[in-house]
């Protein structure tokens, strides 16, 4: 069984070559803001072609570092880590 990840600075530099890693997150099925609505999803960390990273399953977008936010190169890997940490993301390669 392999062990569950939380690199997250290994997870940005993979995806950054291509590659496609699943993850898990937590996510509030409710928007309640409580820990009890809080479930876990099963998703795809992934480089999109004009540069996002994004996290999604089944149509579902959990977010990422995406265009629309116009952030700096240097701020993307930080917001990336504070997006990983927020939503508990773990993964496998």
């Amino acid at each position: 069984m392999q062990t569950r990840k939380k690199n997250y600075t290994e997870l940005y530099n993979r995806v950054l070559k291509g590659e496609k890693v699943p993850c898990w997150t937590d996510y509030d099925w409710q928007h309640s803001g409580k820990k009890k609505d809080i479930c876990r999803d099963i998703c795809q960390c992934k480089k999109l072609k004009y540069g996002d990273i994004v996290f999604s399953a089944r149509g579902i977008g959990y977010g990422g570092v995406e265009s629309y936010m116009d952030l700096k190169d240097e701020e993307k890997l930080p917001y990336f880590i504070r997006f990983c940490e927020k939503y508990n993301i773990e993964y496998v390669v």
